[in-house]
């Protein structure tokens, strides 16, 4: 009686998701971010994003592996005049 699964379903298993949702911090969106609005926090801390620089391009939401960036449309206001969106990651 064999336990565990075989190498072929491993290598589906391993293939069909990054982390569900949850960051995992491969940098994607700190590297495309054209205006250097994600700071990394380090190692198991994750990022931040300033929002007064953040245009709301999308670049960090478009390349996610994982889906972990949600965007949200933010009212304009004549506080933060220039600002489309609000990123959030998990």
């Amino acid at each position: 009686m064999g336990h565990g699964l075989s190498e072929a379903q491993v290598r589906f298993e391993a293939s069909r998701c990054f982390s569900c949702g949850n960051c995992f911090e491969c940098d994607g969106c700190f590297g495309a971010c054209p205006e250097g609005a994600i700071t990394r926090l380090g190692n198991g801390e994750g990022y931040q994003v300033n929002h007064e620089l953040c245009t709301g391009c999308m670049a960090c939401y478009r390349q996610c592996p994982c889906h972990a960036i949600e965007m949200q449309a933010m009212p304009q206001n004549v506080l933060q005049p220039d600002m489309a969106t609000q990123m959030e990651v998990r």
